[in-house]
């Protein structure tokens, strides 16, 4: 059994973003990729196609494995993927074989039409596609040999620069439809900064000792005492950065916690807040400046998030105007041997 690898995780990128073709649940998005699929012959190697861009098999493994990633290391731990596993009825009344075929060609046709769209309006060509797969494994893996290096015990170098390249097309879509100022103001119209300080449920203490800590330190913020201090003193959040805090937008965190940082203004502080992992003492903070690397970071953030908000939008037109080309007996031949549990 292979080790199943999310490359698109790295890239700060997942195909679970797209699923569903604009919040439709799994099976509705398959459903329609069915719909908008046609069965064809095509070129020996080639199982599908979306407009001029075909799918080979490893092409396919690889966006079963990066679509199905949480779920599948949940199934191999359950040991789903046992011999014999490809016959198993799923929950939709299919095979595993045909859940993950069908899960894979869903995922490479919500990407390729995408790619598609990108080049018919002539913002993205396969000049644009090599040079950005490029800057991605340069600068989100370290380099061609690291690359290479994480790919080899997992998935063929060509299938992942093929969806790299289809990624790409993200970008290229958000640069368009969002220019500098509009991500600018995008940014600074929904985003929000804060810290927080989190004193966790444990079996240690009890819901009301948590309350009264949190409560005991909402009193010492408030009365003057150095918020920083009291976050090196007291928060649990082992993922909060310590300068910067958390800059999110709607979404990001859980609702409770939003809405909390919503409510203040700058430099205020919340009571404590109920959240599932503990209570929450919330401070806003005026977001990253201007000209910092910070603040071009987060600019980009939400010009790709304004560019996936778009592309979700218009996914269920793109994939009927690029449908999804079959080779029905090709498909019939795929070895899905690679997620077998080795005994």
């Amino acid at each position: 059994m292979k080790k199943i690898l999310c490359l698109a995780a790295a890239a700060a990128l997942c195909v679970s973003a797209l699923s569903g073709c604009g919040g439709q649940t799994d099976e509705e998005a398959t459903k329609k990729t069915t719909e908008t699929s046609v069965s064809v012959d095509l070129p020996e190697g080639v199982l599908a196609r979306v407009g001029e861009q075909e799918i080979t098999e490893d092409d396919l493994i690889f966006y079963i494995a990066d679509k199905l990633y949480d779920d599948m290391n949940e199934l191999y731990n359950e040991t789903l993927f046992a011999d014999g596993w490809e016959d198993y009825e799923v929950e939709t009344g299919v095979t595993a074989r045909e859940y993950l075929l069908e899960t894979g060609l869903d995922a490479a046709h919500q990407y390729l039409a995408i790619r598609n769209y990108a080049e018919m309006k002539g913002i993205y060509s396969d000049e644009d596609a090599e040079a950005k797969v490029l800057d991605m494994i340069e600068n989100d893996y370290g380099g061609e040999e690291a690359f290479e290096e994480m790919l080899a015990e997992y998935y063929t170098v060509d299938a992942a620069k093929k969806y790299l390249e289809s990624v790409g097309a993200i970008y290229a879509i958000s640069y368009d439809i969002c220019s500098d100022e509009d991500a600018a103001a995008e940014f600074e119209d929904n985003y929000i900064c804060a810290k927080h300080i989190l004193i966790q449920f444990s079996d240690d203490m009890s819901e009301d000792e948590v309350l009264a800590q949190s409560t005991e330190i909402y009193n010492k913020a408030i009365a003057g005492e150095n918020f920083e201090s009291l976050i090196e003193e007291y928060d649990t959040d082992t993922g909060q950065d310590a300068e910067s805090g958390y800059v999110f937008t709607e979404g990001e965190m859980v609702d409770e916690f939003y809405e909390a940082a919503l409510a203040l203004e700058v430099g205020e502080i919340s009571e404590p807040v109920r959240t599932d992992y503990g209570y929450h003492v919330i401070k806003r903070y005026a977001l990253p400046a201007e000209g910092t690397e910070t603040y071009d970071t987060y600019v980009e953030n939400a010009r790709l998030t304004a560019g996936m908000n778009y592309v979700s939008e218009n996914m269920e037109a793109w994939m009927e105007e690029y449908p999804l080309e079959i080779d029905e007996d090709a498909l019939s031949k795929v070895d899905l041997s690679v997620f077998t549990i080795a005994e």
